[in-house]
């Protein structure tokens, strides 16, 4: 069943747009047996757009169909994604009281952010909050002031008066975000103007850099900043400004529990531009879809095909460009977690780098799934004496 409203402001004025009839539900589930990750659960995804506030939504998501738990993993472990932590670690501390302070991080994953901040910042103590987080150690984390909750976020977890609360990454995985963030906002009620900060991806840059495989099951939302603003607003947030990052893949809001007066709301923003711009990539996406299959098809006539990079940009584009496991020779990731293990759906098998060294002798083309990582793949393919020609997922030479 469609959901034929928007989430966000109610209004029966939505476009469906982007299609899919099937796509893995949880690109970021660990799937440790082949037959598994065959029989990994797929879902239909409508991209619908609200033509009053511009917020777009996957109208068939079916909530029932995920499931968060330990063996769900999107850590990156990479060098680059490191310094970019250190980066909003930094953002966060200049731009918010949280000196000798506490900060929550609701969806902290495996926890990675938080210890970094609390690492870099000994001062601060942080509370994550995340059914998915693995309990492996003890709930402080050594001498880093952490503790962590393995669960859904509950009001009750919010004991003391925190410094300030993020939320990176999660809201473009809940069904209905305003109530999500409502519940934030109740919980956080009881103290006066706590600042939040919220990260999601950018559907703009999905949209510029022509990214069909960044369209996925798991990401039921897809924000720009004007409906990512309108989002908190309509939880109850007063919204103090928004910023891109990572090269413009993300975006940053911060915002505070001190609720706007409905006297300064000056009402939705014209949605023409992102609505004009969502119509232009549907009129491209198949060409688009189908020149990537067609280059991919005349490399693998003389060179090894290899997707470097498994997490959603990977598992979605080896779903689409090679559902039936023929074409693909290669799927890799440094993340520990996911070697040896298999691809959702088509059951790719992810490796290590290292592997591609006992093949040294062919020639590959590594399909770079986001660029953001090129210079660490580059120097590790160095390191492995690699024979190595470097594409983005659009085919263009990097």
């Amino acid at each position: 069943m469609t959901r034929e409203l928007c989430p966000i402001c109610n209004s029966s004025n939505v476009l469906p747009t982007i299609h899919r009839d099937a796509l893995v539900t949880m690109q970021n589930y660990v799937y440790h047996h082949a037959n598994e990750a065959q029989d990994a659960k797929i879902g239909e995804f409508l991209l619908t757009i609200c033509s009053q506030c511009g917020f777009a939504y996957n109208s068939c998501f079916d909530k029932k169909l995920m499931q968060y738990d330990e063996n769900y993993n999107n850590s990156v472990p990479s060098r680059v994604f490191e310094s970019y932590y250190q980066e909003i670690a930094s953002f966060l501390y200049e731009e918010f009281p949280i000196k000798n302070g506490t900060v929550i991080d609701i969806g902290c994953g495996k926890g990675h952010f938080l210890r970094t901040l609390c690492a870099k910042y000994p001062d601060i103590t942080g509370i994550g909050i995340d059914p998915s987080y693995e309990r492996t150690v003890k709930d402080i984390d050594g001498e880093q002031k952490c503790y962590f909750i393995d669960d859904i976020f509950k009001a009750d977890y919010v004991k003391q008066k925190p410094n300030l609360v993020i939320c990176r990454h999660v809201i473009e995985h809940i069904y209905h975000p305003v109530v999500f963030l409502k519940q934030i906002h109740l919980a956080l009620n009881k103290f006066q103007n706590i600042p939040v900060f919220i990260e999601v991806p950018d559907l703009k840059w999905i949209l510029d850099n022509n990214a069909f495989w960044d369209f996925c099951y798991e990401h039921c939302n897809y924000f720009t900043a004007d409906s990512l603003s309108h989002t908190l607003e309509r939880a109850g947030f007063s919204v103090e400004k928004t910023y891109s990052a990572f090269n413009n893949q993300y975006l940053w809001l911060k915002s505070t529990t001190k609720s706007m007066p409905l006297t300064t709301y000056k009402g939705w923003k014209d949605t023409t531009d992102i609505i004009e711009h969502l119509k232009s990539y549907i009129e491209r996406e198949k060409e688009l879809i189908d020149k990537v299959r067609s280059t991919l098809l005349s490399i693998k006539e003389k060179q090894t095909i290899v997707i470097w990079g498994m997490s959603t940009k990977g598992v979605v584009f080896s779903n689409l460009l090679d559902p039936t496991n023929c074409l693909i020779d290669y799927c890799v990731d440094i993340n520990t977690s996911k070697q040896y293990c298999f691809v959702p759906h088509t059951a790719h098998k992810i490796y290590p780098p290292e592997v591609l060294q006992s093949n040294s002798q062919n020639s590959f083309v590594i399909i770079v799934m986001n660029p953001n990582y090129l210079d660490e793949i580059k120097t590790k393919c160095r390191e492995l004496s690699l024979d190595a020609n470097f594409l983005d997922a659009n085919m263009t030479q990097l």
